[in-house]
């Protein structure tokens, strides 16, 4: 019993005098790539028509004007850096867009008067995809690298001015006539691709989307008896 007991306290000794473990161990985080970003596509913006088909019409004061086109836009894409301890950048992809073309007015009939404000075709709106940043690659200073993400944005749709168009007998427009859409804006958006890290790996690739038109409407007088007025036909300028 006594040799037990003696054999307990040179034990418990022995591990009073060792030394306490070292809590605080080397912590090296995980490498981890940047996550991928992307936008939706959006839909068509367009404004509306007025259309006139019959006969005996006649509009009064201001006569028609066609909707203006809106806006069709896609949101930006920031992609995610790759870690800190090596990974690679996200790529960043925004999407396409639709239309935005203004709205168009047409006549079709006989005996058509449009008088004083005559007709006025909705001016193109704006189509535009968002800007995409793709993540850069491993950037810091620890002996590891990464490759940069690619970025690409979206194409984009149209946004042409809308028409006016004249078409029947007896046709009579007055004193604004007819003025077609001024073209909106097609517009791609930039494209930013990542850097590779600092101890190596490849820059990302970038590439912008094909733009859509952006014409100025066109104004058709077709038929017979068809007088305009003392405005006439105004061609609108175009803008891209």
């Amino acid at each position: 019993m006594r040799a037990a007991i003696l054999a307990f306290v040179a034990l418990a000794a022995i591990v009073q005098a060792a030394p306490a473990p070292n809590p605080y161990f080397p912590y090296f985080p995980p490498t981890g790539n940047g996550g991928h970003a992307s936008t939706g596509n959006t839909g068509d913006a367009n404004g509306g028509s007025v259309i006139n088909d019959g006969y005996f019409i006649s509009n009064g004061y201001k006569a028609n004007k066609a909707g203006n086109g809106g806006v069709s836009w896609s949101g930006d894409a920031f992609a995610g850096n790759g870690g800190y301890f090596g990974g690679n950048g996200g790529n960043a992809h925004t999407g396409n867009t639709g239309d935005a073309n203004g709205g168009d007015v047409i006549n079709a009939g006989k005996y058509i008067t449009n008088s004083a404000g005559a007709n006025k075709a909705g001016n193109g709106g704006i189509s535009k995809s968002g800007n995409a940043y793709a993540g850069n690659g491993k950037r810091y200073y620890f002996p590891s690298g990464g490759n940069g993400g690619h970025a690409w944005t979206g194409n984009t749709g149209d946004a042409n001015g809308g028409n006016v168009v004249n078409d029947g007998w007896y046709i009579y427009n007055g004193y604004g006539a007819n003025k077609a859409g001024n073209g909106g804006v097609s517009w791609s958006g930039d494209a930013y691709a990542g850097n590779g890290g600092y101890f190596g790996g490849n820059g990302g690739n970038a590439k912008s989307g094909n733009t859509g038109d952006a014409n100025g409407g066109s104004v058709v007088n077709t038929g017979g008896f068809i007088t305009n007025g003392p405005g006439a036909s105004e061609y609108p300028d175009s803008l891209s």
